[in-house]
């Protein structure tokens, strides 16, 4: 389906998307509300300044996809696939992206709160200026993540790999890492600490800097 039949019918009333193939399409400045689009495949589609509120992405396919100035609030992106993908430029609330995976994938000037990524994948991962404001990220997979210039505020981070994580010039606050595993995390200097919930559940201020004391004089 190519973007002008997309967009067609979707004026016409259509909302109803499921499986459609939509690779390497490209939208921009086009509206999208609460358009279902379940296990539809957007493999390196271009998307730029899309309204895709309380869309329906679950299941989606959306690796090695460009992605900017997108609006996803209030969308379901359960266990959507992001591999490689390129997102940035906006602001979403109240997204569901439990089980996601953005494996490899950029996210850059992005904003996120109010937001469940239980279980999401961000291996190999690269986050720049990114805001994540009340966002749960239990039980997700971080290993060898890079994050520069990074805002993370009232995150949960519990039972979390972190393994070879990379946090340069990030601000940590509120922050609950109770069972995460930060085995050869490096913390660069430069970074702000809060208030957080150590790997062995102990709540103590300036956790990362004490840590990063003890790596010195280790």
């Amino acid at each position: 389906m190519d973007a002008e039949e997309l967009l067609r019918r979707y004026s016409a009333g259509e909302r109803n998307f499921t499986g459609a193939d939509l690779r390497g399409i490209e939208l921009r400045n086009c509206h999208l509300e609460a358009a279902n689009f379940t296990n539809a495949d957007f493999t390196q589609a271009k998307l730029s300044r899309v309204n895709l509120n309380r869309a329906n992405l679950t299941d989606a396919n959306l690796n090695q996809a460009k992605l900017s100035y997108v609006k996803l609030n209030e969308a379901n992106v359960i266990r959507a696939k992001f591999k490689e993908a390129s997102l940035g430029g906006y602001q979403i609330e109240n997204i569901n992206l439990e089980e996601a995976n953005f494996q490899g994938a950029r996210l850059e000037d992005i904003a996120i709160g109010n937001t469940n990524m239980k279980k999401a994948n961000f291996n190999n991962a690269c986050l720049i200026e990114v805001s994540l404001f009340k966002v749960n990220l239990d039980d997700s997979w971080l290993i060898e993540a890079s994050f520069g210039h990074v805002i993370l505020k009232n995150v949960t981070l519990r039972n979390t790999n972190l393994e070879k994580a990379i946090f340069c010039e990030t601000s940590l606050e509120d922050v609950d890492l109770t069972g995460a595993k930060i085995t050869d995390s490096n913390f660069w200097s430069g970074n702000t600490f809060g208030t957080i919930t150590t790997p062995e559940g102990e709540y103590i201020q300036d956790y990362w800097r004490i840590l990063l004391e003890q790596r010195s004089k280790g």
